[in-house]
């Protein structure tokens, strides 16, 4: 009878008759029937509904409510693993494994979280939460993520392109553009953007004066790319020149666009350079573009020149460029002429030569026209006399050679040098002189 009064010590109701001593029932005696228990504690469980039934201790890793209710035994897996239908295991990368306790009948891959939100991954195994998506990158998988590269930038675990280029490229300029127009347009990549307002863009433009880029990012008010980061011209057509240094990279480049100025310069134009340590202080010079005229060649000082050949030297009467590039006048020579003139750089100047069997002084005031050509008149053995082919003073000596007459120039005055040859006409003396000795008088 004591495993009988241990059982009645855990029920709520013991309908119990005691029969006979020493734990048997004595002969001639009648028991009633057990009776059956109906409801048990919590920590225990009802073994059984007919008479005779019994509340027994919950079993290990079992929860046991009491009253009617029958032993709730589930699974418990710790954190860091996931029940694979037959065991704990430990928890595989792309999921997160919290643990879980008491659970019945578990399903296969109970515990096991994926991480499948935008921004969380997971690249380890036995880990009980997701990791979140590093800042510049993006989610590639569960398991793993990647970096934002080229012409794209990362929000939220995503992956977004960069806009349209096309479609977003500025149209408004400043005055110093010069109205330009895009040759080029793309987009600079890089690494770890977050922002779209870090996309950029590079824009190649040309206009009057010369070809220069422009680096931008993308405004999103104007949903255009125009917050100008840096710009720069690389080259200058000609008649224009480039100042203002805006640095020395792939090329030269510069911020101003001038017209080429008065005075002896020229601006021949100049095309992209590149531009590195050896080469800086030779071609990215203050003024690029901007050439000086060579020495002498300072005539023409108007503005706006573009070759060389536009500085010009000027020879006075008589003399000419004898040689191309030649910096300096020459005289004619006898038998030539030649008026007042300029010379463009790298031509030869002009001069006239005088008719068969004529000739001039060969320089100066005795060679500036067509009529010096004439005749050569000798007074004794040493004293010349270039006589003119049209009459220039009245009177004039006058000398036909031939059936041609050529004039010795005449006047009253003396000359400072002395009188080569004088003639007494009416009672007047008179001086007479050539053009190249009245000049040098």
């Amino acid at each position: 009878m004591s495993n009988f009064l241990r059982n009645c010590m855990r029920c709520l109701v013991l309908p119990v008759i005691f029969c006979g001593t020493s734990g048997a029932f004595a002969a001639g005696y009648t028991c009633p029937t057990y009776k059956k228990y109906t409801s048990c504690s919590s920590g225990y469980y009802l073994n059984g509904t007919a008479a005779g039934n019994s509340c027994d201790a919950c079993p290990s890793g079992c929860t046991c409510a009491g009253g009617t209710a029958a032993p709730v035994c589930g699974v418990t897996c710790a954190e860091a693993t996931y029940w694979n239908g037959s065991s704990c295991v430990t928890c595989i990368a792309g999921y997160a494994c919290p643990g879980f306790s008491n659970i019945s009948n578990p399903v296969n891959g109970q515990g096991a979280n994926p991480c499948s939100a935008a921004d969380q991954y997971q690249d380890a195994t036995g880990q009980t939460t997701c990791k979140t998506v590093s800042a510049g990158y993006y989610k590639v998988d569960n398991t793993s993520q990647a970096q934002c590269t080229g012409n794209t930038y990362c929000v939220g675990g995503r992956k977004i392109a960069c806009p349209d280029t096309t479609a977003s490229a500025r149209t408004d300029f400043p005055a110093s553009y010069y109205n330009p127009v895009i040759s080029s347009f793309g987009l600079v990549g890089g690494n770890g953007r977050t922002d779209i307002s870090q996309c950029r863009g590079l824009t190649w433009y040309t206009n009057d004066r010369g070809k220069f880029y422009e680096t931008t990012t993308y405004n999103p008010e104007s949903q255009k790319y125009d917050i100008v980061l840096n710009w720069g011209y690389s080259q200058v057509k000609p008649g224009y020149y480039l100042t203002s240094k805006a640095g020395c990279g792939a090329f030269a480049y510069y911020t101003e666009a001038k017209d080429c100025p008065t005075g002896a310069y020229y601006c021949p134009g100049k095309s992209d350079v590149v531009c590195n340590a050896s080469n800086q202080a030779t071609v990215h010079t203050t003024n690029f573009g901007l050439e000086t005229c060579p020495n002498g060649y300072d005539y023409n000082t108007d503005a706006g020149k573009s070759d060389i050949s536009q500085c010009r030297i000027k020879c006075p009467a008589g003399e000419y460029i004898a040689a191309a590039n030649d910096g300096t006048c020459s005289d004619v020579g006898p038998g030539y002429w030649a008026a007042e003139s300029t010379t463009g750089y790298g031509d030869i100047g002009m001069r006239n030569a005088c008719p068969v069997g004529l000739t001039t002084y060969g320089r100066g005031a005795g060679a500036d026209e067509a009529a010096d050509c004439g005749h050569i008149f000798y007074v004794g053995s040493n004293r010349r006399l270039f006589l003119r082919s049209e009459k220039k003073t009245t009177p004039s000596l006058n000398v036909k050679v031939g059936d041609q007459v050529f004039y010795g120039n005449m006047r009253t005055k003396p000359f400072a040098k002395g009188n080569m040859l004088h003639v007494m006409l009416n009672g007047t003396d008179y001086s007479v002189y050539d053009d190249a000795d009245a000049a040098s008088e």
